[in-house]
């Protein structure tokens, strides 16, 4: 009898050791993947909640190369033919966006953070990609190991078909996500608390009303914040590319954010 249970237990815990090792091993090629990225092009599509739960849809077309980081936006949705270039040798804080006028596009700098290009956004232009999604599973899974807590955080859902693509599904789901109060240091801004602790920029802004812009520096205030990036994230890898396809993030109050990456093509 007692063999019987030492038999089953030990059946259980390879079962677990075996999600676990899928997991790792889809999170290991997917930052490979994302790392040996230089010029990539593909379409995106964000849906991020803004106010009153609504969320705000973008649609684009992005060219982006990571090292010298450049960056060119096609508008699809909203604002059908802009065009945003970022290119840091030119001026690294502001981006030069070219509005279609139906007869031609009129060139403007505008700030990165300012509020045109931040307005329903939750994150910045220099953040496109999948880097921002390396950096979110990664913060997840160096916390996981540090509190014992890999199993618990982490789960692998397998292999499904999303949308015509096999994607390994990823779920991590942090149940001590909550809130903390926070005294920031002289001089710093949204942004930099956001980059310090790997949470959401937008997140701060959300928790704190009297914050409005994600460049003020709030030195000395005592604000709310995420204790994590997010309560859960659900992953999808695609298989072939071992690029991001999916990622839905949820936080207190439901859907937080979702990115599509589409037509991904690498240069």
């Amino acid at each position: 009898m007692r063999v019987k249970k030492f038999l089953t237990l030990a059946f259980l815990f390879s079962i677990l050791l075996s999600f676990s090792f899928a997991q790792q091993t889809a999170l290991k090629h997917m930052y490979a993947a994302v790392d040996a990225l230089g010029q990539v092009s593909f379409s995106f599509k964000s849906l991020e909640r803004i106010e009153d739960n609504s969320l705000y849809v973008r649609e684009m077309n992005v060219h982006m190369q990571r090292q010298p980081l450049h960056i060119e936006l096609e508008m699809i949705k909203p604002n059908k033919g802009t065009r945003v270039v970022y290119d840091p040798a030119y001026r690294a804080t502001h981006a030069k966006v070219y509005v279609n006028l139906g007869i031609g596009s009129l060139p403007t700098d505008f700030a990165v953070l300012g509020g045109t290009l931040m307005k329903n956004a939750h994150h910045p232009l220099t953040a496109s990609g999948f880097q921002p999604i390396v950096d979110i599973c990664q913060t997840a899974e160096a916390v996981a190991r540090k509190e014992q807590r890999y199993q618990e955080i982490f789960s692998d859902k397998g292999i499904v078909s999303y949308d015509g693509h096999q994607c390994q599904v990823i779920e991590v789901n942090d149940k001590q996500y909550g809130t903390r109060r926070y005294t920031a240091s002289a001089g710093e801004t949204v942004m930099d608390i956001a980059a310090k602790f790997k949470i959401n920029e937008f997140k701060i802004l959300e928790l704190n009303s009297a914050v409005t812009t994600f460049s003020q520096t709030v030195g000395g205030r005592e604000l709310i914040i995420p204790t994590s990036y997010a309560q859960s994230v659900l992953l999808y890898i695609d298989v072939q590319s071992h690029l991001p396809y999916m990622v839905e993030v949820e936080d207190e109050k439901g859907l937080f954010e979702r990115y599509y990456f589409y037509d991904v093509k690498q240069e």
